[in-house]
């Protein structure tokens, strides 16, 4: 991760003990310098950001890296009802607040875009830029695969998981061995070319230690999140970044988000996937970095 990183724990305002990890010594080593915080996508991990964590830690960056309330290191799984996109923001500022962290440059991906603009609305002065990569403003199963498919099959899946624990506890823990699951998840949410079988095999695994009703109630957090009324007040500079090949959410989305957000910039990677930050994270890297030199560094 760090060459040199500073993990601790910092207890939220609720006492719920939350992970962290920076590059940098806050008591010794920093001046109010912006810092880039990455917040990862549903039931994933910042493994998903593996490839950006090094290039901008090697660029001087400051970084910060955290775990969701319940999820990972973090405390907080005991009560799931209370992992929200507002308490998750509540906890960021908590640890902005602890360290002296002014102006954070947001990175998001899928779900953490939800984060990411959540943040914005609540606390839009700590708020330096935005990156945001392969979001959702609607809910997810009216956008995904570009059909209404998913509406179908989301109240299945709750109902499942509800009156099937077991079961359902079972497939989830266990998805990660079934070929079936590999070969669709690689085919749909990645890049089969550029993202290796070994990183999707590695995401499942980690995937399949969060509890299994975290992901339902989290999918439920994304399909009520009401923000769209509130993104013509975002004033940050803001990077949108999704794949032309997007299967989970097409990049008819990512346009819709740009023409809501005023000082907003949209970036297209060709052949990119849900995750065109793990595809191409070259491209994505070079672009960012572009964008934040533009804006905030020039």
């Amino acid at each position: 991760m760090f060459k040199t990183p500073f993990p601790r724990y910092i207890k939220s305002h609720e006492g719920v003990s939350l992970y962290i990890c920076t590059n940098f010594d806050p008591k010794n080593d920093f001046n109010g310098e912006e810092v880039i915080i990455f917040n990862y996508g549903l039931v994933c991990t910042n493994f998903h950001w593996e490839k950006q964590i090094p290039f901008f830690d090697q660029k001087g960056m400051k970084l910060l890296i955290y775990n969701y309330r319940g999820h990972l290191n973090s405390k907080g799984i005991d009560d799931v009802s209370k992992i929200t996109f507002q308490s998750i923001c509540s906890d960021l500022n908590t640890i902005c607040e602890e360290l002296g962290i002014h102006k954070a440059i947001l990175f998001g991906h899928s779900m953490g875009v939800n984060v990411c603009l959540e943040f914005a609305k609540e606390f839009s002065e700590r708020v330096a830029a935005l990156v945001l990569i392969a979001g959702t403003i609607f809910p997810p199963e009216d956008v995904m695969y570009n059909s209404q498919r998913m509406n179908a099959i989301f109240p299945f899946i709750s109902f499942f998981q509800k009156e099937f624990p077991e079961i359902y506890q079972f497939l989830w823990k266990t998805g990660s061995f079934n070929p079936l699951v590999r070969y669709f998840v690689h085919k749909d949410g990645f890049h089969k070319k550029e993202t290796s079988k070994e990183f999707v095999e590695a995401y499942l695994v980690r995937a399949g230690k969060y509890p299994p009703e975290l992901f339902v109630h989290l999918l439920k957090q994304m399909r009520n999140h009401d923000i769209i009324a509130h993104l013509d007040k975002i004033n940050a500079p803001t990077l949108i970044v999704g794949g032309d090949e997007d299967k989970i959410i097409p990049f008819s989305v990512q346009r819709a988000i740009s023409a809501k957000i005023p000082h907003s910039e949209l970036y297209m990677i060709k052949d990119g996937s849900h995750a065109p930050q793990v595809d191409f994270p070259n491209s994505f890297n070079e672009r960012a970095e572009f964008f934040l030199k533009k804006y905030l560094f020039s």
